[in-house]
């Protein structure tokens, strides 16, 4: 009976020290995610979706998100980290100069399948293919990454670059050049520019990559070779990540109302619809067969030859140098279904 009073005792002793001291988990994996711009914007919902729903906690990983002023700034950032865990987003354009420079990044996923540039103009103009442009003017920065796409698209669709009133302006003032008639159609973004136009009450219309028959990635997530190693710490990120993705594009106004109290000064309608246009850029024909984020050669090599022919690189490398297909987790297949 003593015994068993003892026992019963040292039971009761052992659970109250675990309620006092409970035991410790394993240690969450700590790493860093570098957005390409200085706040956040609609091309970062899924992260903060994935953040804010305890995705990355579920796959054992704290993830910082720290800011880098642009995709430029990113790629230096992230090719320069060693010996910790880091991980970023930038655009194709940055990555591509980076690797030709001998920075040592690749993109690990092609979140855009589809480059968001596209020549905007009022509806009221009835503007629906390139041809449409001949004798008319658009305005664009002539350093601007959508001034080369524009220049492509047209060759494509054996038009020649002297056929249309080309107006080069400053990025900011094209908007008002465009809403204020001073442009016929100006060379933007779909889920940057047009959704700003229509926020002040102007219908616009879009001439898209797509349907410029031009494949070329937009946004990408990025890995320096050193963390490309770690196999298994990218992989719980994309399984966690492409769960923020997964309820961005079944969920988009929660997504929209989640991500929108990290941009207060962004209206919950314009987030909205930037979300919307940022869904249907993650669609392509390879996506959707071979799963989020997928990536060929072909599609690099194109955006290389844009970029090398109008002078913007000074030369051609292997494109299998700017990314890889490696952490295509089984997940990315489901986003799509």
């Amino acid at each position: 009976m003593k015994i068993l009073k003892r026992l019963t005792v040292g039971i009761l002793i052992l659970v109250a020290i675990c309620l006092i001291f409970p035991p410790q988990g394993k240690a969450e994996t700590k790493m860093d995610f570098y957005l390409n711009w200085s706040t956040p914007y609609a091309d970062h919902i899924a992260i903060f979706v994935a953040l804010r729903k305890g995705y990355f906690k579920e796959q054992g990983l704290d993830v910082a998100i720290k800011n880098a002023k642009g995709s430029n700034a990113c790629v230096k950032v992230i090719g320069a980290r060693k010996d910790d865990l880091a991980l970023g987003m930038a655009d194709t354009l940055a990555i591509l100069k980076a690797v030709g420079r001998g920075i040592p990044i690749k993109s690990i996923s092609a979140v855009y399948q589809s480059n968001p540039t596209a020549i905007i103009s009022l509806k009221k103009n009835n503007f629906n293919t390139i041809n449409d442009l001949v004798g008319k003017s658009l305005a664009d920065s002539p350093t601007s990454m959508t001034y080369y796409f524009i220049k492509a698209g047209l060759a494509k669709s054996n038009l020649d670059f002297n056929q249309i009133k080309f107006l080069a302006v400053e990025n900011k003032a094209k908007d008002a050049m465009l809403m204020t008639g001073k442009a016929d159609a100006i060379a933007g973004t779909a889920n940057g520019q047009a959704v700003n136009i229509e926020a002040k009450g102007h219908a616009v219309n879009l001439i898209t990559m797509q349907d410029l028959n031009i494949q070329a990635y937009g946004m990408c997530i990025i890995a320096n070779d050193n963390m490309l190693k770690n196999k298994e710490v990218i992989e719980k990120f994309m399984n966690a990540y492409v769960k923020g993705i997964q309820f961005q594009r079944n969920n988009p106004q929660e997504a929209s109302v989640l991500f929108q109290k990290e941009v207060p000064l962004k209206t919950l309608d314009i987030v909205s619809k930037k979300n919307i246009m940022n869904i249907k850029l993650m669609e392509s024909k390879d996506a959707l067969q071979n799963g989020f984020g997928h990536q060929t050669q072909e599609a690099w090599e194109i955006l290389q030859i844009i970029l090398y022919e109008n002078k913007v690189v000074d030369q051609k490398i292997d494109a299998a140098k700017f990314f890889t297909n490696d952490f295509m987790v089984p997940e990315t297949k489901t986003v799509f279904k």
